[in-house]
């Protein structure tokens, strides 16, 4: 699904949950290893690193997804983009909460 969105926009970095390195599923990889071989077959050269688990990581993570919603000019000039972009439609429970 996240390679599908960003099929011609990937992303550099994607930070995620300590979770997504746990465990092997029934194919032996964890999900972290199966999204980075896709990643690698669809030609991304996108990174996947786990979140910070240190003391007051969530507040300082809260702070770096807050950053990550900035607005910025973007390559064209002409709009606006951000380092975190929320697809219309794709996070139904957090548009409803954040009315996005």
């Amino acid at each position: 699904m996240i390679a599908e969105a960003c099929a011609n926009d990937a992303p550099e970095d994607i930070v995620a949950g300590r979770d997504l390195w746990a465990g092997k599923g029934m194919t032996g990889k964890s999900t972290a290893e199966t999204y980075s071989q896709e990643w690698s077959r669809l030609g991304f050269a996108t990174r996947l690193r786990p979140a910070a688990v240190a003391p007051g990581s969530r507040v300082q993570s809260l702070r770096q997804v807050r950053e990550y919603l900035k607005p910025y000019p973007a390559a064209d000039g002409k709009t606006m983009t951000a380092g975190l972009q929320i697809m219309r439609g794709r996070a139904p429970n957090l548009s409803a909460r954040y009315n996005v």
